[in-house]
């Protein structure tokens, strides 16, 4: 997808500079028409576009490859933590010489576009015109499909950016279910330790005591993973009372935590009780299931009583209470999930779950670190989150993307404004003579003023008809990357097409005003 949004913006930029070099030399008609004239070939022509093109493109690669290696010495600091390969981004030969490829084929394509004008002159023409500033309508054709293309792209460019960044948006914003603020985690980390899988429930009692008496805090408990944690697992729950198809047993997350876990992150309970001190590896095995497990597994039997088979105990849990969902991947939606005891589905591998509002984040991670130390000695300590820096991990690599794509976007929609602003200026001073008839018979500045807006929207919207359909292709071959966004988004198209007629009108409107300067001497001098 950023390989796209890139060879997109490249295209643009190819397009762009083809126009305004295209313009170039259709201002020196009467240099070329006597170049042509006294024997020079298309050929001969085309070389001397393509050296000029070529210095240029030198000047902008080498100015390209210097801001190329400041802009990736600052991104490399935003690259998410689980990018593959991050540590061999690097600018080297390799590179350099894919790059040295890619301004070759640029200056071809810019160098090469301007041609398509050229070979259609009029020698007689332009020999019988030169020097008189007439709009010539060969040229300005070509123009003007060259700013509908750079429209297009820009709209098709824009509209996946924006898509990405509602995205984006909807996914930071997605409810956890729990407590964001006041929340710290850790790392799992072995509670056997030096290889052991047998319970160790002094270990875990003892550091469970260590937490809820460190200072400021409210609620500790421990627990098999949390909310956007890396640690997860799925088993199968069936329901006691319930067929179910071979291999159709109902899959559900599991987690083991002690006592005051949902109290720690704000879970509420709805209906039943929760843990309590008197659930342990010796009593009755019992459960605790989220809504989402109720919906999808329970509907029609009670919860409260009802029983479910666990590989973990030897005799069905019974279902003690019911609490809302908690989310443990931003991606997905609300999911099955039943809880346990510690004691009665003991993990070798747990993590500490602290709620302290009123300590910073920082010192109660540190006193985190000294309790572990203290209660499991030959453990290194575990590194410790908020909530909120769990999220940002969690959405890093969606950040880093949208991020890119949204650079990219903006690039792309200046260039094309650029390419407005070129063409519609260039058009002025072709038709500088034509406007100074018109103000010379008594054509008013609004009238003007009119004429040219309205030609510079109606190739505007020549590339807004093209962008669409391009932007529906995009949009459609990025939906896997959106969540919780339409791909075809009404709000987000109707925005970059009042975005482009907007930036299109503002890029006008200079060229626009200078068309009413114009000076009915200064204009008929040729006359």
């Amino acid at each position: 997808m950023l390989f796209a949004a890139v060879a997109g913006v490249l295209l643009i930029a190819c397009v762009n500079v083809g126009n305004l070099l295209a313009a170039r030399w259709s201002s020196r008609d009467r240099e070329l028409a006597v170049r042509r004239a006294l024997g020079a070939s298309s050929p001969n022509l085309a070389r001397q576009l393509l050296v000029e093109t070529g210095l240029l493109a030198a000047l902008g690669a080498a100015l390209g490859v210097a801001l190329a290696y400041g802009t990736l010495r600052a991104m490399t600091p935003m690259l998410p933590s689980d990018l593959p390969r991050a540590s061999s981004i690097v600018i080297d030969a390799t590179s350099l010489l894919y790059a040295v490829g890619i301004v070759v084929v640029a200056t071809l394509l810019a160098g090469l576009f301007p041609l398509i004008s050229l070979r259609a002159a009029d020698l007689q023409l332009v020999l019988k015109s030169a020097g008189r500033g007439g709009d010539t309508s060969r040229g300005n054709r070509v123009r003007a499909t060259f700013v509908v293309i750079e429209v297009a792209l820009a709209l098709a460019l824009v509209v996946t950016s924006g898509l990405m960044v509602r995205s984006f948006s909807a996914l930071v914003h997605t409810p956890l279910g729990v407590r964001p603020e006041g929340v710290v985690v850790s790392d799992d980390v072995a509670l056997a330790g030096h290889g052991q899988q047998q319970p160790d429930f002094a270990t875990e009692r003892e550091l469970l005591r260590r937490l809820q008496a460190l200072p400021g805090v409210k609620f500790a408990s421990i627990a098999m993973t949390y909310p956007l944690g890396d640690l997860g697992l799925e088993t199968w729950a069936p329901v006691v009372g319930r067929s179910y198809p071979p291999g159709a047993k109902p899959l559900a997350r599991l987690n083991a935590v002690t006592r005051d876990y949902f109290r720690t992150l704000g879970i509420t309970l709805v209906r039943g009780r929760g843990f309590t001190d008197a659930d342990t590896s010796t009593s009755q095995p019992v459960t605790i299931v989220n809504r989402a497990f109720v919906d999808k597994y329970l509907n029609g039997i009670a919860p409260i009583g009802a029983h479910l088979v666990l590989p973990t105990v030897k005799t069905p849990a019974t279902i003690i209470g019911v609490v809302a969902n908690e989310r443990f991947e931003l991606t997905r939606a609300n999911e099955p999930e039943f809880y346990q005891p510690i004691e009665q589905n003991w993990e070798p591998y747990a993590s500490a779950v602290v709620y302290a509002p009123s300590v910073a984040p920082a010192t109660i991670g540190r006193e985190i670190q000294s309790a572990f130390a203290r209660a499991m000695p030959l453990a290194e300590p575990p590194d410790t989150f908020t909530v909120a820096q769990r999220l940002a991990l969690a959405t890093a690599r969606a950040r880093f993307t949208t991020l890119l794509l949204g650079a990219l976007a903006v690039i792309a929609l200046l260039l094309a404004l650029a390419g407005i602003f070129g063409v519609v200026s260039f058009s002025v001073t072709q038709r500088s003579r034509e406007f100074g008839v018109r103000i010379a018979l008594g054509a008013t500045s609004g009238a003007i003023v009119a004429d040219v807006l309205q030609r510079a929207l109606l190739t505007t919207a020549g590339g807004i008809a093209g962008g669409l359909a391009l932007a529906a292709f995009a949009a459609h071959a990025i939906e896997p990357q959106l969540d919780a966004v339409s791909p075809f988004d009404p709000v987000t198209f109707a925005a970059v097409i009042i975005l482009i007629t907007i930036c299109s009108l503002l890029a006008s409107l200079y060229p626009a005003w200078r068309a009413t300067r114009v000076e009915p001497a200064e204009a008929l001098r040729y006359e």
